[in-house]
Formats: C-alpha cells, structure tokens, sequence
C-alpha cells in the first residue's frame, strides 16, 4: 500500500503488518503505563533516600552548625597491631582552632638562639645583637655551656677552671650580659647538662662508674677518642650544674635553658658493666629529673629544653611534668620532622598537605598535652622553612596565644 501525495496511510487493528510500536498500538499503550509506573517508584524511592535526608541535614545545620574538623586521621589500632595488620582508619572531628582561640594582651615577643660563635669577642656580639634587634628581637639566647662541656665565659667555678672548661681570657658573665643589654636586647642563657667530658676527667665521681671494676666509663675505647660522660645520678655532677646555673642567673639573664637532657647512647655490654639502674625505665628518668629539679631549686627561671619530635616518640625520658619542679618547657619543633604521617597516642596524624598554619594548630596541641601543667615555650627550627613559612608559623603560635616565641 503505498502513501498518496496528499493524506497519510491509516491503520487499523484488523490490517495484518500493524507495527507494534504505533501509538495506537495496545501493546505500546501497555508498555507505556508499565514504564510510568516504574519511574514512579524510583523517584519516590530517590525522594525518601536523598532528598529527605538532604533536607533534614540542611534544617539541622541551619540550627546547629557543625565545627571545622581537624585533618588527622584516627587509627583503631594500638602502635603493636599496627605493625602487623592493615590498619581501618576513620575520619574524627575535634573543635581544638575554636579552643586556642584566646584573645592576646601582651605584644609578640621574638628571641633568637645565637651561633655558638657570635661570642668569639665581644665586638662581634655586639654586631650580631644589633643585627637582631634591627630584625625585631628582643631577647636572644646564649650559648654559655657547649656540649662536650667547654664555657664561653671566664667562670669563678672551681672545677670549670680545674678541667680547662674555662679560661681566664674568656669575657665575663658580666660583660656578655651588658654588651647585649645595651643593645637593648634582653640576654637568655642555655646550658648542656649531661654531655659534659671535662668535669669527670678531674672529678671522676662526676661521671658514669663500671659496678665491678669502679672504673670511669667512655662512650668509645680510649685509643678511639672515647670520653666520659657526667651522670645526673651523682651528686658531684648536680653541685656543678648548680654552680654554673647560679653564677649566670646571677650576672643578669633573664632564662637559664637547661639543653642535653639525655643519656649517652649505651651498648648492651655498657648497660650490664654499669648496673642495673640505667636499665630500668623508672630509675632513668628519676635520675635526669634529679638533676633538672637540682638546678630548678637553685635557680627558679631554668627551662627543660626538649624536642617535640622525640617527646611524641618518649625518648624524652627528662619529661615528667608531674615529678619536675620546673614549670617551664621550650619545646623545639623541627616542621622537617612532620611532613608526613606520625604516631601519637594510638592516634595517627597526616599532615603531608596541611598548610603550616593548621599544621601548627596540630603541633602545639600536642606540646601542650605532653607537658602537661608546664608553661610552653614554643621554639621553631627556622633552617628547613622559607621566610613566609617561618611567617606563618609565628602568626598561628601567636594567634592562639604564645607571646613569646624563639626561633633557631
């Protein structure tokens, strides 16, 4: 049958070729009502599971809105089965920006650490602290007690003199402290306590004795340059950091920091020749907090020095905030040291594409809960960080309440 120019052909339920899917069709009509219905139970189906639930979200959001979750990630793990089993992490939500958030009344206080260097004479001091304070600081820390035990100062201490930790034609306390001031910067001290060779040479009850033999022990054999080390344990050894410690409280720095709070690094021969006591945890820390609470008592404005990076992973066995009569902590951060993922308190932190300011956030939560009821003295290791780094670094610390603020 073939169309006619003018008019359409027309079917009709008897004609034999009906096509099937003609609209008029019973079949389509069937199919149409079939596919209508199914449309119809899946948008209510999307209703109730999306759009219901999205309009409740956002009623309860407009009513209770939720807080900016800090970026880390919790492990549900213990450091132990981690090691051995794929570790299940989930997203936790904590409000630590909102409590930092503390309004500041005092001005930004910036204090430089000083190359052990700048105090080779006293005009190149005063270069260096004019230098510093034409770059906003307005204390800077000095380097007083090296380790290996060496002084950079003229000591009235008999024993400095005895060992050749000091000499008489090294400046004064006095004049180090004047130089600076007049510079009109404050002088903070730093001492290191435990790595001290020279005081055990002249006295020998000083340093760390073999239990069998009664002999001055050496972090390497004699013909290798090995040294002795004081130990916190000895009386001689506190008296001595005691002295030290007053004679510069006494000449005019603000802040005693007490740095090199550790033991050497002994062998398992070592542990056995010098007895039982630097093997067991406790008696460790008794004996480093021993010699911090030593010097706290003779000078009150000592500061514990220690690094955040090792506190996190307890090799700061010196940090014992409830036995230390010392009250203040400069923690040192090291940001080189937290590019990545790290481990504190069964919980698992990322922070590899954190800005620095929320990375700060992390970091000095932290500080604050391993010290404990210690005043924090942020330090930032300024080597690894670029000057907008740095920057943002001090704002953050400042923002969320730490006024003073030193900088390596």
């Amino acid at each position: 049958m073939q169309t006619r120019r003018k008019g359409r052909k027309i079917y009709t339920y008897r004609v034999k070729n009906r096509r099937v899917f003609s609209q008029y069709h019973p079949m389509r009509t069937a199919l149409t009502t079939v596919l209508a219905v199914i449309v119809l139970l899946f948008l209510g189906l999307v209703g109730y599971n999306v759009v219901g639930p999205l309009a409740s979200r956002l009623k309860k959001e407009a009513k209770h809105p939720t807080t900016t979750p800090n970026p880390y990630i919790y492990a549900e793990a213990t450091m132990t089965a981690l090691e051995t089993t794929t570790v299940q992490t989930t997203t936790t939500v904590l409000t630590t920006t909102e409590e930092y958030l503390e309004p500041i009344n005092e001005p930004l206080q910036l204090s430089l650490y000083l190359n052990p260097n700048a105090l080779s004479d006293l005009d190149k001091l005063r270069t260096v602290v004019s230098e510093a304070a034409a770059n906003g600081y307005g204390s800077v820390v000095v380097p007083l007690k090296l380790g290996g035990g060496a002084l950079q100062y003229n000591s009235s201490v008999p024993e400095a003199k005895q060992s050749g930790a000091s000499a008489d034609t090294l400046p004064t306390l006095s004049e180090i402290a004047s130089t600076i001031s007049a510079c009109g910067v404050f002088p903070v001290a730093r001492i290191e306590t435990t790595a001290d060779s020279l005081l055990p040479i002249v006295k020998a009850e000083a340093g760390y004795r073999t239990t069998v033999e009664d002999k001055l022990w050496l972090d390497d054999a004699e013909g290798s340059g090995g040294k002795p080390w004081i130990s916190p344990f000895s009386d001689v050894s506190r008296s001595y950091l005691q002295q030290i410690a007053a004679e510069i409280s006494n000449a005019g720095f603000q802040r005693i920091i007490c740095g090199g709070v550790a033991y050497p690094n002994f062998y398992a021969a070592d542990l056995e020749a010098l007895g039982p006591m630097l093997s067991d945890e406790a008696s460790r820390r008794s004996g480093l907090v021993g010699m911090l609470n030593a010097i706290g008592e003779t000078v009150p404005s000592a500061v514990y020095e220690c690094d955040l990076s090792l506190a996190i992973d307890n090799q700061e066995e010196g940090l014992a905030p409830d036995q230390l009569s010392i009250g203040t902590a400069c923690v040192m951060i090291d940001f080189h040291k937290f590019d990545g993922t790290f481990f504190y308190a069964a919980e698992r932190y990322d922070v590899s594409k954190l800005a620095y300011e929320d990375k700060t956030l992390i970091l000095m939560q932290i500080a604050e809960e391993i010290t404990g009821a210690m005043n924090v003295l942020p330090c930032i290791r300024s080597d690894n960080l670029t000057e907008q780094q740095l920057q943002s670094v001090i704002d953050t610390m400042y923002e969320i309440g730490y006024s003073q603020i030193l900088i390596q």
